[in-house]
C-alpha cells in the first residue's frame, strides 16, 4: 500500500473463483479469516461484494460494481505476477485492462517475461488514450505460498509461523485443510 501510494487496499474474497478449483474453506470461512488478519491494519478493508453477488467471481463485474459505487475513485488491481502471466485468459480481460491499473507483486523466483506477451506490450503502449499502467513490485522474499500452507496442514505440519495467530487458531478450530480420512 505504501510502496504504491495507495490510500486503501480492499480485499474481496471470491465466491467461486473461475481459474481454479473451489477452495476447501467456504466463502464465509475465507471471509472470516481475512477479517481476522486485517483486524488492526489501517487502510486495509474487507469487502464481501463478490460473496453477496454469488456465482462465479469475475473481476470485471467487481470492478464495474466498485466504479458505480465510487465513481471518483481510480482503482488498481493487485495480483501476483503468476496470475498476471495468465491475464489474457480472464473473462473480459481487455475491458478490465481499460478499467484499472495493474499492480503485480513479483515473488522471489519470478521475473518479468522477456519478451513480453503481445497483450502486455499493447497495454503499455502509452500512445493509446485508454491504456492503463502495469506496475511490477518486488516483494520481500518469503519462501511460502498459500498452496504450501494448505499442503502442510493436510500433512499434519505446524504452519502457524506463516500465519496470523488468529487465522491459525481459526483454521485449527474449524479443522480446515486437514487430510480427509
Amino acid at each position: 500500500m505504501q510502496r504504491c501510494g495507495l490510500e486503501l487496499v480492499r480485499y474481496l474474497p471470491a465466491s467461486i473463483p473461475p481459474h481454479r478449483p473451489q477452495p476447501q474453506a467456504s466463502a464465509e470461512q475465507r471471509l472470516q479469516m481475512v477479517s481476522i488478519a486485517l483486524e488492526n491494519e489501517p487502510g486495509m478493508v474487507i469487502d464481501d461484494l463478490e460473496l453477496r453477488r454469488k456465482g462465479r467471481s469475475y473481476t470485471i463485474d467487481t470492478v464495474n460494481s466498485l466504479q458505480k459505487s465510487f465513481p471518483d475513485t481510480r482503482f488498481s488491481l493487485i495480483l501476483g505476477l503468476d496470475a498476471l502471466l495468465g491475464f489474457d485468459s480472464w473473462h473480459q480481460w481487455q475491458a478490465l485492462l481499460k478499467s484499472v491499473d495493474i499492480i503485480a507483486m513479483v515473488r522471489p523466483g519470478w521475473h518479468r517475461p522477456d519478451p513480453l506477451p503481445a497483450w502486455w506490450r499493447e497495454a503499455i503502449n502509452h500512445t493509446r488514450r485508454d491504456t492503463v499502467k502495469i506496475e511490477l513490485v518486488d516483494i520481500e522474499p518469503i519462501d511460502i505460498s498459500a498452496t504450501r500452507i494448505r499442503q502442510g496442514i493436510a500433512n499434519g505440519e505446524n504452519v502457524g509461523e506463516f500465519l496470523h495467530p488468529g487465522v491459525w487458531q481459526f483454521i485449527q478450530t474449524h479443522r480446515l485443510y486437514e487430510q480427509k480420512t
